[in-house]
């Protein structure tokens, strides 16, 4: 393929930097290239696909998270996203219930901290983006701590941790399950929720780009603000490496779709892990 553009060139070269794959510390080789100039990378190893090279953090905060990404600027569905919650809390609570304390990183709007708190959790929260916290977060009667959530010093630990579509986002997945572990109990349990990179959506969208039959080719894989691509195989290697063990590692559905036989459709993908997304419950066995 050649070399590939840096990370969109909004940025500029000199900002952007060769990124290694995070599990096995080694350089990644060109994958593709995507539709705004994004270089989307995988690792020879173990598979894992990221962006590499890409920008600075500050840089990303101030081009990319802003307030059209957040949807600031227009009505959210909260019915939907308490519905996402209930679900998440479900699967949590099949390996670890309340009371205890537990620890929403990554937490937006704060519906998930609150859904947390009415279970019967002691509920505390990370949040990256100053933005949110504005917003959404002061407002909520618990602590809410601000900034990358590897630089944070948190008094105690927890017993639960959840971070649901935090972990593509971040800039060493690795680094980032290490401090989480660090801040669990031995025992603990830690919750995830990441794109399915290997979905049949997915899979259709990646071979219609590779085909050059997509206008906007490798715009599914949101290279824009996701810096980590996982599958089922890559995200549990993931995992591992950060010493945490997997006890349940699943795909799923966030749309409640109820048109006859979505049911056993969605039902389908998921065994066989083509749902759009891949929620892992791991466990601090320290």
């Amino acid at each position: 393929m050649g070399n590939l553009r840096c990370y969109n060139a909004s940025f500029g070269a000199t900002q952007s930097k060769i990124v290694h794959c995070c599990v096995c510390g080694i350089p990644p080789r060109p994958y593709a290239l995507d539709y705004n100039g994004n270089s989307i990378s995988r690792c020879p190893k173990c598979g894992l696909r990221f962006v590499s090279p890409r920008p600075p953090l500050e840089a990303m905060l101030e081009h990319t998270y802003d307030t059209p990404y957040y949807g600031l600027d227009r009505p959210s569905d909260s019915r939907q996203q308490a519905r996402d919650c209930s679900g998440h809390l479900e699967r949590l609570h099949c390996w670890a219930k309340p009371p205890g304390r537990f620890l929403d990183i990554g937490a937006g709007d704060g519906t998930l901290l609150k859904a947390a708190r009415e279970q019967g959790w002691q509920v505390e929260g990370v949040e990256m983006h100053p933005m949110l916290y504005d917003r959404y977060l002061k407002a909520i009667d618990c602590p809410i701590h601000t900034g990358p959530f590897e630089d944070l010093r948190l008094e105690g630990r927890f017993d639960a941790a959840a971070f649901v579509h935090v972990l593509e986002h971040v800039l060493d997945p690795k680094a980032f399950l290490l401090r989480c572990k660090a801040s669990l109990r031995p025992g603990g349990t830690a919750y995830a929720v990441v794109p399915n990179t290997e979905s049949l959506n997915d899979r259709v969208k990646t071979a219609l780009s590779r085909w050059r039959l997509k206008s906007r080719p490798w715009k599914h894989f949101a290279a824009d603000h996701h810096l980590w691509f996982f599958t089922p195989r890559t995200l549990r290697r993931l995992a591992v490496s950060a010493g945490l063990e997997v006890l349940s590692l699943e795909s799923t559905h966030p749309d409640p779709s109820t048109w006859p036989g979505a049911s056993l459709l969605k039902a389908g993908l998921s065994r066989a892990s083509l749902a759009p997304w891949l929620c892992a419950v791991l466990r601090n066995t320290a």
